[in-house]
């Protein structure tokens, strides 16, 4: 299903690069094969948004308003069951509530506005355990462009089983570049992996480009250490913020069935693009 643009409601919008309906069209893409794979395998599957912001954006000078992730897939008609929607700003929260009270009224929603390392106590309490009887599979987004999703986060909600979607987007130009985050950065960078860059190729990044890849890298082998194997998917980039020519997206899963979403991801596109581009 295609991005569906939503009708202008006063209420606050985030402005976004073009990029950026792109990356949700990808993202979308990830869950629909995340909800394929696991179909016969599960009873009910529910969406967390770490970052859900006020759920609308603003994309060129026409001002259309389009949706994150989480109210694109309210929009679809996959088998989401339950929605837990995560924004720590009162303005976008009280405009997520509304928006998602007037379009989505059928719907089985929160929004939770507690701080990311204080959530793990709520999430426990509202996401079921798996049983032999009824099968949960929650697939969490943490789309931050930032580093403010602490790996910590990870590590105490392994007992929740989620499978995390990671799209590894972040402010990296001639200003906000490797050494910025290196040094002034650097405590921050290491809360974001979960651990010291110390003695790593990471610590040792030469350019923007070297620290981005190592960078994912790093990631990749943190996740594996917590046992969620995963892949990555990589996606041309446009950006003013984010000067690089790709980017990497990652999911990130206990389960085997859907530990090679992003690849498939990789390879539908890579399809699509010979079909549309012959030789």
């Amino acid at each position: 299903m295609a991005l569906q643009s939503f009708p202008d409601d006063d209420l606050v919008c985030t402005a976004a690069e073009p990029w950026f309906l792109a990356k949700t069209g990808i993202l979308r893409q990830s869950a629909e094969l995340f909800i394929s794979r696991l179909a016969a395998h599960t009873d009910e599957f529910m969406l967390i948004d770490l970052f859900a912001g006020n759920g609308l954006y603003t994309v060129g000078s026409r001002k259309e308003r389009w949706p994150g992730l989480a109210l694109d897939l309210m929009n679809s008609d996959l088998p989401f069951n339950r929605w837990i929607l995560c924004e720590r700003d009162k303005n976008n929260a009280n405009a997520l509530r509304i928006r998602t009270r007037r379009f989505f009224k059928n719907k089985q929603v929160l929004v939770f506005e507690d701080p990311i390392t204080a959530l793990t106590e709520k999430l426990s309490y509202y996401i079921p355990r798996s049983s032999r009887h009824h099968r949960v599979s929650a697939l969490c987004l943490a789309d931050s462009f930032s580093f403010e999703f602490p790996f910590e986060f990870v590590r105490l909600t392994r007992p929740l089983r989620l499978s995390f979607m990671i799209p590894f987007t972040f402010c990296l130009n001639d200003q906000h570049n490797y050494r910025f985050y290196l040094d002034e950065q650097r405590e921050k960078l290491q809360r974001f992996l979960g651990r010291s860059i110390e003695g790593t190729p990471l610590a040792a990044a030469t350019n923007n480009r070297s620290f981005y890849k190592h960078l994912v890298r790093l990631y990749h082998q943190e996740m594996l250490l917590q046992g969620l194997g995963g892949s990555l998917s990589v996606h041309p980039l446009d950006s003013g913020l984010m000067e690089l020519p790709a980017y990497y997206i990652g999911l990130f899963t206990s389960n085997p069935v859907v530990r090679n979403v992003q690849r498939e991801v990789q390879q539908q596109m890579f399809t699509q693009f010979t079909l549309f581009n012959p030789s």
